[in-house]
């Protein structure tokens, strides 16, 4: 028996094999009761709208999540472990960032100024291994945006080096 959280529910179906094979399977969720093949995501899935893969954790191949993109294309969020530095003037972190609608993975290292980290607004900047920018994000601690995700989990994770 697997059980499902959707929207504060506890479903619980029994999957035979069948249901593996590509079968249709009987399911009720978002209200209502219907049956049919299931996506990837199992019964964690909606109708009418693109699906958003859930994030698989990374911590034991050295890779901590951090956050994922909302939207029809999101894209999760990766700091890789004992890669925080911080500098006189700055935090940063190795990242990577995989899309798993195109399986795109972005290595970049993330820096944050310790003076935004310290004012909770700034910008978050993206640098290629070589050191080239290749993105900035304005960011404010609690907005829920990507950027700003990224960033107070680089400034609280770097304030434990002092």
């Amino acid at each position: 028996m697997k059980s499902i959280v959707v929207f504060g529910l506890v479903f619980s179906i029994v999957f035979s094999a069948l249901a593996w094979a590509d079968a249709p399977v009987t399911h009720k969720h978002g209200g209502r009761s219907h049956t049919h093949v299931l996506p990837s995501t199992g019964v964690n899935h909606s109708h009418g709208s693109p699906q958003r893969p859930t994030p698989q954790p990374a911590t034991s191949s050295g890779w901590v999540y951090i956050t994922t993109s909302d939207g029809y294309n999101p894209v999760s969020f990766y700091g890789k472990a004992g890669s925080l530095q911080r500098t006189t003037s700055h935090y940063s972190i190795i990242s990577k960032s995989h899309n798993p609608l195109t399986k795109g993975i972005v290595i970049s290292r993330e820096i944050v100024p310790i003076s935004n980290c310290n004012n909770g607004v700034g910008v978050l900047k993206a640098y290629d291994l070589s050191g080239n920018l290749v993105q900035q994000n304005d960011f404010a601690f609690g907005s829920g945006n990507v950027a700003s995700l990224i960033a107070e989990t680089i400034c609280i994770a770097g304030a434990s080096l002092r």
